[in-house]
C-alpha cells in the first residue's frame, strides 16, 4: 500500500505533463486566470497583511502580548509568544498564520508542539477574501460572506479549545511580555519584513497558479459538475469556491472547503514548515474537523431561514454561535481555576 501511494504521485504528474501540449490553450488561459487573480485577490488582500504581520510581531511583540495573552492565552491554550501567529491567521489569510507560526519556532519564542498545533486554528481564510471575494463578490451578499467568516473561525476555536492540554494553566502574568525593542532597530525589522513578505507571496503565488492549472485541466476533461467542481476545490479553495453554484448546497460546499483550506493552501504551508522540519499531520487532521463543523453550521442557518436575499436569521446566528462556546468554555474555565 505504502509503495502505491508513493507510485500514484508519479502516475498522475506524468498524465498531466502528456496532456499539457494537446490542452496548451486551455493551460494558457489557467494560468493567466490565476495571474490574474494574484494581482487582484491574493497580492492585495495577503501581502499588507505578510509584511504588517511580521514588522508587527517583531517591533510590537510586547504591546500584543500585554492586551490580548489574557483572554486568548487561556481561551486557545497557546504561550503568550504565540499570540502574534493567531492574530496575523485571524485577519491575514492563510497561511500567512502557518507563517508566523514557522518564524515564532525559528526564532526559539515557541517550542516545536506549538508551533505543530497552532495552524490547527491560526491558518484561516482573510477577512477580505471571504467577505468581498466570495460574500460580495460570488454570491451576491455581505451577509453570506459574514456567516462564511465568522463560522470559519469559530470552527477553528472550537478546534483550539478541544486540542488544548486540559492539565496545564495557561494564565498570564506580566513577566511573560517581553522587552520592547529599541526603536534604533525599526529600519532594519522593517526591511526583513518587507524581503520575508515579497519571498512568502512568491512561494504562494506560485503554488496558486500550479494548483489553478490542474483544476482546470481536470474540469476541462470531465466536465463542470458539482462534485467535480467540490473535488478541483479540495485540490484550489478560491477557483473550487468561485466556481460553485449561488445556491444551497453551494454555500454549504464553500463552507466546508473554506475551512479546509485546500491542498494548495497545505502545500504552501509546507514551504515554510517542511525547512525547519516540522509537520501539518495535525493541522491536516484539525482541518477537516473544522471542515464539517463549519458545513454544519451553514446548514443550520440555511434551515433555520438564512439565505443572501433575506439576511441573517436571529435563532442560528445567536444560540448556535453564543450558547455552544460557553458550553466548552465555563468547564475549562473553572478547571484551570481549581488547578491555580
Amino acid at each position: 500500500m505504502k509503495k502505491l501511494f508513493t507510485v500514484l504521485p508519479f502516475i498522475f504528474m506524468l498524465c498531466i505533463l502528456f496532456t499539457l501540449p494537446f490542452l496548451s490553450k486551455q493551460v494558457s488561459s489557467a494560468v493567466n486566470s490565476g495571474i490574474s487573480i494574484c494581482f487582484s485577490e491574493l497580492i492585495p488582500s495577503l501581502f499588507p497583511f505578510l509584511f504588517l504581520s511580521s514588522l508587527t510581531a517583531s517591533f510590537a511583540s510586547p504591546f500584543m502580548v500585554r492586551f490580548f495573552s489574557p483572554f486568548l492565552c487561556p481561551l486557545l491554550g497557546i504561550t503568550p509568544l504565540a499570540v502574534s501567529a493567531v492574530i496575523t491567521g485571524f485577519l491575514g489569510g492563510f497561511p500567512s498564520g502557518c507563517a508566523e507560526s514557522a518564524r515564532l519556532y525559528s526564532e526559539g519564542k515557541i517550542s516545536k508542539e506549538e508551533a505543530e498545533r497552532l495552524p490547527l486554528f491560526c491558518n484561516n481564510a482573510g477577512l477580505m477574501f471571504t467577505l468581498g471575494t466570495i460574500g460580495t463578490g460570488h454570491f451576491s451578499s455581505f451577509e453570506a460572506g459574514l456567516l462564511l467568516y465568522f463560522f470559519h473561525l469559530f470552527s477553528s476555536v472550537i478546534c483550539a479549545v478541544l486540542t488544548r492540554n486540559s492539565k496545564k494553566s495557561y494564565s498570564f502574568t506580566p513577566k511573560d511580555i517581553p522587552p520592547p525593542v529599541p526603536l534604533s532597530r525599526f529600519p532594519l525589522l522593517f526591511t526583513n519584513a518587507l524581503k520575508k513578505a515579497i519571498f512568502s507571496m512568491a512561494l504562494i503565488s506560485g503554488n496558486f497558479i500550479v494548483f489553478r492549472v490542474i483544476t482546470s485541466l481536470l474540469l476541462h476533461l470531465f466536465g463542470n459538475s458539482l462534485a467535480l467542481t467540490f473535488l478541483s476545490g479540495l485540490l484550489e479553495v478560491t477557483g473550487g469556491i468561485l466556481a460553485m453554484p449561488e445556491t444551497t448546497e453551494g454555500l454549504i460546499l464553500s463552507a466546508f472547503l473554506l475551512s479546509f483550506n485546500g491542498f494548495c493552501v497545505h502545500m504552501q504551508s509546507m514551504a515554510f514548515f517542511a525547512p525547519l522540519k516540522l509537520s501539518l499531520k495535525k493541522c491536516i487532521i484539525g482541518k477537516i474537523f473544522s471542515a464539517f463543523l463549519t458545513a454544519f453550521l451553514m446548514y443550520v442557518s440555511l434551515a433555520n431561514g438564512f439565505s443572501p436575499e433575506k439576511g441573517l436569521p436571529p435563532m442560528a446566528f445567536y444560540i448556535v454561535l453564543v450558547l455552544i462556546p460557553i458550553l466548552f468554555l465555563f468547564p475549562y474555565t473553572k478547571k484551570a481555576s481549581d488547578s491555580v
